[in-house]
């Protein structure tokens, strides 16, 4: 049996040319785990406080790899009274919903809906579809910020000092 010593630093200790490549080799998945499971919550919550209700999403995929950065949602119900003023509570009765896949706000009672009705609708369905894109592009903003925090020199740098990670001099993790 052979004993090797082995002489370790803290990254502070590290020459810069071996911080580099300590920050190099440093590996986000992890941080990206977390980032993921958070991000899922984000959608649900963004949504809601926006009053979109119930958010199924299919998938997400802001890496810019292979496309722009989306979020595809497939479900969502609606709170209403986000969007209608009091004297448009009629709407509530008139059994109404809204199809995003379709892009259109499906009236079960349409032969009871009077033109100025059909008109509010069209407008409410527009403001609805605007606010469910504004929601959407704003999470992919924030998810995109986080994205480069995480992949930010000074984050991995943060996180390899709180962790206390010890580094051989050329800045290969021990």
């Amino acid at each position: 049996m052979k004993t090797h010593e082995v002489k370790t630093f803290e990254f502070k200790e590290l020459s810069k040319e071996a911080q580099e490549t300590a920050l190099r080799n440093y590996n986000t998945d992890i941080d990206f785990e977390i980032f993921n499971e958070d991000f899922k919550e984000s959608i649900k919550y963004e949504l809601a406080e926006n009053g979109f209700l119930n958010a199924e999403y299919e998938e997400y995929d802001l890496s810019c790899y292979k496309s722009r950065p989306y979020i595809n949602i497939k479900w969502v119900s609606f709170d209403l009274d986000k969007f209608i003023k009091p004297s448009q509570k009629w709407i509530k009765e008139s059994n109404i919903s809204f199809d995003f896949e379709k892009n259109e706000i499906i009236i079960y009672n349409e032969d009871k809906i009077s033109k100025r009705a059909e008109n509010i609708l069209n407008v409410l369905k527009e403001k609805m579809q605007n606010k469910f894109n504004e929601t959407i592009q704003n999470l992919i903003k924030g998810g995109l910020e986080q994205i480069r925090y995480i992949e930010s020199d000074e984050t991995k740098q943060d996180t390899i000092e709180a962790n206390e990670y010890e580094f051989l001099e050329n800045g290969k993790r021990w």
